[in-house]
């Protein structure tokens, strides 16, 4: 059985994100970017290890990745020390979002942060917090950690502002919040379809797969 160049090209694509990541370029992250950790709480750093100041209402988020679409949302804890995923639910065990999630288009971009919006308690001027993203580039939810002292007098640098002229995300709505971390609605059986076909090829490997091709 031969497999038409359109499925070939679709699978393809498919596997390229598997390779996804993305690394945020301001605030400061937990720890040095680790692609190898980013599956991992906070890309894999446990501890925070130091607090960069951050606006206490009109804040955001850059970030780069390598793939395009994703998924994105922020969640925001005020533990002292968040050190698992845990100090960022709320008491009913889902996300404690800052940024409903939403879809993102293109490789880089900005995300707006406004903590006083979130409806989270134990936000105000001097709260040490930190903020984890979330994203998905279709292969599975990536994090990384910003640990941040809100404060209503810094102003983000002209040369950060820079990039972030069309920030994205909205605070969460009151029924935005699931335990799936993910928007409603966003799967589909046709992506479970295609995912089965890449592991399939993935199984073959680049041997099999030319040989499906020249078959």
């Amino acid at each position: 059985m031969k497999l038409t160049w359109s499925i070939l090209a679709t699978a393809f694509a498919a596997v390229s994100v598997v390779n996804a990541h993305f690394s945020i370029t301001f605030p400061e992250v937990r720890g040095p970017f680790n692609e190898d950790n980013e599956p991992q709480f906070c890309d894999g750093y446990m501890e925070p290890a130091n607090r960069t100041r951050f606006p206490l209402t009109n804040g955001f988020i850059t970030w780069e990745s390598s793939h395009s679409p994703s998924t994105i949302g922020v969640l925001l804890s005020t533990s002292a020390s968040p050190t698992s995923y845990g100090d960022f639910h709320t008491p009913s065990g889902g996300d404690q979002l800052v940024v409903d999630y939403f879809k993102a288009t293109g490789t880089s971009g900005c995300v707006r942060i406004m903590p006083t919006a979130a409806g989270i308690s134990g936000i105000q001027n001097g709260s040490n917090i930190t903020l984890q993203m979330v994203y998905d580039g279709g292969d599975g939810k990536l994090y990384q950690c910003m640990d941040v002292t809100l404060d209503d007098q810094y102003n983000i640098p002209s040369d950060v502002s820079a990039n972030c002229t069309k920030p994205q995300g909205q605070p969460p709505s009151s029924s935005s919040s699931n335990n799936s971390g993910y928007p409603t609605g966003t799967g589909s059986s046709g992506g479970a379809v295609i995912s089965t076909a890449v592991n399939g090829l993935l199984g073959l490997g680049l041997a099999g797969v030319l040989a499906v091709i020249l078959a």
